[in-house]
């Protein structure tokens, strides 16, 4: 008799644990939406929700309202689902998908558009995209990322390329005009007024296939967390796994800088709060940290664009005034 009892408590535990996992995935696609039609209702002018493609507003919120709204929902998902994989593959709580430098070799690529005066749309993004990818390139053939045990290697790498870009940017800042320097800082700062519904769509298309890929590396990531010699033995390729997690992480950043520029915090503190939720387990907090990170952002982003109307505050103001005090709480208590 208790032989047969125990799987049945068992099986109804599995059960249980399943139900509330598709529970919290409904709860957070019903968030998703609700703030994705809030960010398109609320703007220089408020849209009733029934009215929004209406043929009077249709121009407005095709045009303006979407491509931000959008784009902020990859901002946040993107980063956030960086964050955690850049956290669990440094086996560091602080990491961010900006720690390997990708943010200002993309701030060095805006500075040389400006420099040389591309005033195309997309040749300046391109040169961006051009930048931040030579960073990877860098990163890559400096640090031996197939080998075992490079993640201080790493960071140090990365710190050492932020240093230099860093610095080309202040000599660059020194000796330009007062506009080209106006437009560096509100780079820095983050911005998603002068997308396009076409490029938040070609960016959203990068942004979910890697996330994805990186979604399903859970259980490798759980794998991973109980240290090398457990991982290898349980069957990981250690080298594999970490080119695919730098591979996809350092694409999404890169993407997402050349579009919207650098937006910190969200990579750092989204991951914490998806383990507060749904605990440590890779396979569940990875889509849950995809899904508050980018409700987050649209949420911010519209506060951004409609508080002081017609002024607009920077996205990455917010975000760094938003996740400033739970950075600290981060670091002192030790999450994670």
């Amino acid at each position: 008799m208790l032989s047969a009892s125990v799987p049945k408590d068992k099986t109804g535990v599995h059960k249980h644990a399943a139900n509330n996992q598709v529970t919290l995935y409904l709860l957070f696609i019903i968030l998703s939406a609700f703030s994705i039609y809030a960010g398109l209702c609320f703007g220089g002018e408020f849209i009733p929700p029934f009215n929004i493609f209406s043929p009077d507003n249709s121009l407005v919120t095709l045009n303006i309202r979407l491509p931000r709204v959008l784009a902020g929902f990859m901002i946040g998902g993107g980063l956030s689902i960086v964050g955690m994989s850049f956290q669990t593959w440094f086996r560091n709580p602080l990491a961010d998908p900006f720690i390997l430098g990708v943010a200002g070799a993309a701030a060095v690529g805006v500075v040389f558009g400006m420099i040389f005066q591309i005033d195309s749309y997309y040749g300046s993004r391109v040169l961006v995209f051009v930048f931040s990818m030579i960073s990877i390139a860098l990163i890559f053939l400096l640090s031996g990322i197939h080998k075992r045990g490079q993640g201080v290697k790493l960071i140090l790498i990365g710190v050492g390329l932020n240093f230099f870009f860093t610095s080309v940017i202040t000599v660059m800042h020194t000796v330009m005009s007062d506009r080209f320097s106006k437009n560096i800082i509100l780079w820095y700062m983050g911005d998603t007024s002068s997308l396009q519904l076409r490029d938040a769509l070609f960016m959203s298309v990068f942004v979910i296939i890697c996330s994805v890929l990186l979604i399903r590396m859970g259980r490798q990531m759980n794998l991973y967390m109980m240290g090398d010699d457990i991982a290898e033995s349980s069957g990981l390729d250690m080298g594999k796994f970490s080119f695919k997690v730098f591979m996809l992480g350092s694409v999404i950043t890169a993407i997402l800088v050349t579009f919207c520029g650098s937006i910190g915090f969200i990579g750092i503190v989204v991951p914490h709060i998806a383990k507060i939720i749904s605990g440590y387990d890779f396979r569940r907090n990875m889509p849950v940290s995809f899904f508050i990170g980018g409700i987050s952002v649209v949420f911010i982003d519209t506060f951004c664009r409609t508080a002081f109307y017609p002024r607009e505050i920077p996205l990455g103001a917010v975000t760094a005034l938003v996740g400033a005090p739970f950075f600290i709480h981060i670091l002192r208590k030790g999450l994670s």
